[in-house]
């Protein structure tokens, strides 16, 4: 759990990093997002409504939770070659390998969430 919480929350550190340096502000970005990305920006923005420190200390808790993000960093170097490749039939090589580890909780996911979505768009709407 504890290696999982740090890449959740360094995960959106980046993206509200990203947005900053894009300087891609929420309140520009909201009226053209999906409910699904809106719900997505919300969280990230609620992370940073909170205490810097705290989340200093989940990122970078110990050496263990330093190298998985290390990791992560490396697989996204690997996967961004298939980008700068225009890679095509990899990105979709990848994807169904990835359906494939999902499995059945891919569409027990597109269930629940799909229920968070239909709320979430309400509210809204």
């Amino acid at each position: 759990m504890h290696l999982i919480q740090g890449l959740r929350h360094f995960t959106t550190f980046l993206h509200g990093s990203f947005l900053r340096q894009c300087n891609l502000h929420p309140d520009d970005i909201l009226d053209y997002s999906s409910p699904v990305y809106r719900m997505e920006l919300m969280m990230t923005a609620r992370m940073f409504a909170q205490d810097p420190q705290l989340y200093a200390d989940i990122v970078l808790a110990n050496a263990e939770r330093r190298s998985l993000l290390l990791k992560f960093l490396a697989h996204h170097r690997t996967l961004a070659r298939i980008i700068e490749n225009n890679d095509r039939e990899a990105f979709i090589v990848e994807f169904r390998n990835i359906s494939t580890f999902f499995a059945d909780f891919a569409e027990r996911a597109r269930r629940e969430s799909g229920y968070l979505i239909y709320r979430l768009s309400e509210r809204f709407a």
